[in-house]
């Protein structure tokens, strides 16, 4: 008979440990569930000039022409100011002459003696005109006269192949001319409302209009 209640006695110190347990984790769980729940409450907020901030640090860089304030970047005294800053390029940063075209006695290459006649002259830019549409296998007959436009388009060319002695540039492969020189074609060949195309990086879809 003790035995027996010994064995109660047991089982029933058992049992109420075992429900002592289950309740403490049954607790925990709760607890742990609560926090989870609100795991943030105590982040810091922030204020709206703070968002702001973080909203303009993460914004793209927006591209800014540097050299559109003044003319510190050009040496050779004739440039002028254009709308981008790869435009703003003065002829002695440009890195496509093949020979010694600008020296002591010429500081810029819109000055050179032989400019004018290669890259200026009617005559000269009308029949590189004609050899231009010949290349391209173009039919009909070539204008008489050049419009400005088409004069510009010619005198661009002719100063590239000029500087380069006819070297290839490559495929869709574009030069950015020095502002010296785009100022006076511009100046020789002037749009008649003002507006210019400018400079364009190559595409796939580019043809040789401009």
């Amino acid at each position: 008979m003790l035995t027996s209640v010994s064995h109660i006695t047991f089982w029933h110190t058992a049992s109420s440990t075992l429900d002592n347990r289950l309740k403490m984790s049954s607790s925990e769980s709760e607890l742990t569930n609560e926090m989870e729940i609100e795991g943030y409450q105590f982040e810091p907020e922030f204020t709206e000039d703070e968002i702001k901030s973080q909203n303009l640090a993460s914004s793209p860089v927006v591209s800014v022409n540097e050299r559109g304030m003044s003319l510190d970047w050009c040496t050779c005294e004739n440039c002028t100011i254009l709308p981008t800053f790869n435009e703003c390029l003065c002829c002695n940063e440009f890195d496509h002459y093949v020979t010694d075209y600008i020296n002591s006695h010429t500081k810029c290459i819109s000055l050179h003696p032989d400019f004018d006649t290669v890259c200026l002259n009617p005559v000269i830019l009308e029949t590189a005109y004609i050899i231009y549409i010949r290349y391209k296998s173009q039919r009909g007959r070539a204008p008489d006269h050049l419009n400005n436009k088409q004069s510009r388009f010619m005198a661009y060319r002719q100063f590239i192949n000029w500087v380069r002695r006819g070297q290839h540039l490559g495929k869709k492969f574009r030069v950015v001319i020095p502002s010296c020189v785009v100022t006076k074609i511009r100046g020789a060949f002037p749009s008649e409302d003002g507006n210019y195309e400018g400079f364009h990086e190559a595409s796939d879809s580019d043809t040789d209009s401009e």
